[in-house]
This record gives C-alpha cells, structure tokens and sequence, in this order.
C-alpha cells in the first residue's frame, strides 16, 4: 500500500492562504500519481530521473553541441555548463538551506541507480537545471528549441513521478532556471550582432569610414 503523501511545510513556520493553497494542489497531485506509479511511463520517469542527476544528460547534450555545431557550439556548452554548476551551487548551498522544506513522504523504490538526495526539497535542483540547459543549448539552434522544451518538462515531471519532488517544487525550478538561461542569454550573447560588429569597427578608423561601411552594406 502507498503510503499518503506529505507537503511539508518549512519548519517553524505556518503556512498562510497561499500556502495552504500550494500544499492541497501539491497533495491532490502527489495522491494522483501514486496511483499511477507503474508502466512505461513510470520507468521512463526513473530512468529521466536518474539520467539528470548532476547534471548528466545536460553534460551529454552539450557534448554533443560542441561536437556538430563549428560555429559556437564549443562557447554555447561551456556557457550552458558553468550556468548550470553555478546555480546548482546557489540552489543547493544556499536557497534549499534557506527554504528546508521536507521531500514528499512517498517512499518510492528509486530504479536506475537514481539516488534519493540528502539535500531539502524547494525548488528542485533538477528542474532549474533542466530550464536552464534546454534554454542555453538550444540558442542559436531553432531546431533544438522544441526538443528540448519537453525534456526539460519531462525531467521536472519526472521528480514528481518518482516522489522526489511536490509539483511546486518543480514549477519553482522550472522558473528559476528559465530566468537565469533568459539572462545569461541576454548578458553573454553567442553572437554578436552583425551591426554591432561593423559599428565598433567604424568608430576605430573614423566617421567617414562608418558613412562607406553603411553604404557598402547596403550595396551588398
């Protein structure tokens, strides 16, 4: 028999409104995929699972980038890499010991040599990782951009799937990691724009070059 699941809150404080809200939608979900823990799709939740802890199916994907992509494929993984290791980093040494919120009391045999982290449960490490990488490693590849989308979702789901995680848990990663890929992004661009570029080199040799560097431009 499954055992109920808990949504805990961080220790010493009482949950208010919104809170309450969180926790019966944590545990309406949690109570649903319980009775749903067998299958395809229950095994391919641990074996997504297992395949992002530390980072691994990220490390992968990136390999691959720098591998097929000449053009910045070596600067879009490194990027996509030290973001990931950093927030990491900031999650777990910082937020999660911020937030101590308890993992869900689920008690699912974990498969595919996944591992039950020792570390709190809000946001989950997983999920922010996830955002982060789908958004860095599919810049500058559109075709890469819905493929990664959903395993990024899958990946966040599957810390549910497997009692891992609370859903808020997830959606909390999900959203941090997106604003911090939508920043790096925005600070370390891949590629610089092409008018930035002709710009800087006409303010090296003068006005009168950037007048025929604009019109030669325009010529071609």
């Amino acid at each position: 028999m499954t055992a109920r699941p808990v949504a805990t809150p961080a220790p010493g404080r009482a949950p208010g409104g919104l809170g309450r809200r969180v926790q019966a939608t944590d545990l309406a979900v949690e109570a649903w995929v319980a009775r749903r823990r067998s299958g395809a799709l229950d095994s391919t939740a641990h074996l997504l699972s297992s395949a992002a802890d530390r980072g691994k199916v990220w490390a992968a994907i990136a390999a691959v980038r720098a591998l097929t992509d000449r053009e910045g494929g070596r600067s879009a993984a490194s990027r996509a890499l030290i973001t990931i290791g950093i927030q990491s980093a900031v999650v777990e040494g910082l937020v999660k010991r911020t937030t101590r919120r308890g993992r869900p009391d689920a008690h699912v045999p974990l498969r595919f040599r996944a591992r039950r982290p020792p570390s709190t449960s809000f946001p989950s490490g997983h999920a922010a990782s996830a955002a982060a990488g789908a958004l860095l490693l599919s810049d500058g590849m559109p075709g890469w951009r819905a493929p990664l989308g959903l395993l990024a979702v899958a990946v966040a789901w599957s810390r549910v799937q497997t009692g891992l995680h609370h859903l808020s848990d997830v959606l909390a990663g999900l959203a941090l990691g997106a604003a911090v890929g939508l920043i790096v992004r925005r600070l370390i661009p891949l590629h610089p724009s092409s008018r930035s570029e002709e710009e800087a080199a006409a303010s090296a040799v003068g006005p009168g070059a950037a007048r025929d560097l604009r019109v030669h431009s325009l010529v071609q």
